[in-house]
């Protein structure tokens, strides 16, 4: 299941007079929230097998996604890091965090956010032959 929620748009116009001509400076700044070209998918594997989690996001300005586990970032996994994990994403405006319990199968989570807007997508991991 995926959520968005739109937080801001932002765009502006100015007209000033400088030096007896006119000068008309336009400015729009092409803020675009976060939005999935990847979302997490349904997946079923093998016990033993490698699993990989992708979660690809676009927009303007910059998004940043993060995954944590509680006690720390988080860069590569293994069968010892089952526990509590916490996928945060931030930028200028603010931050926005999901968590969720890793165990050998279960829910997981991305979340992705910018000046503008965020998103969140999950996924259910089933593991066969447990």
């Amino acid at each position: 299941s995926c959520w968005y929620q739109n937080l801001l748009h932002l765009c502006f116009h100015l007209n000033f007079t400088l030096n007896s001509s006119n000068v008309t400076l336009e400015s729009f700044l092409d803020a675009e929230p976060p939005y999935f070209v990847e979302t997490l998918e349904p997946m079923e594997v093998t016990a033993g097998d490698a699993v990989c989690l992708k979660c690809k996001v676009a927009g303007t300005p910059e998004i940043k996604v993060s995954w944590f586990k509680a006690d720390g970032k988080l860069s590569k996994a293994t069968k010892t890091d089952i526990g509590e994990y916490t996928c945060k994403a931030e930028n200028s405006i603010g931050s926005a965090s999901s968590s969720c319990r890793l165990s050998v199968q279960g829910k997981y989570f991305c979340s992705a956010m910018n000046d503008v807007g965020k998103v969140s997508c999950s996924s259910d991991i089933t593991v066969k032959g447990i």
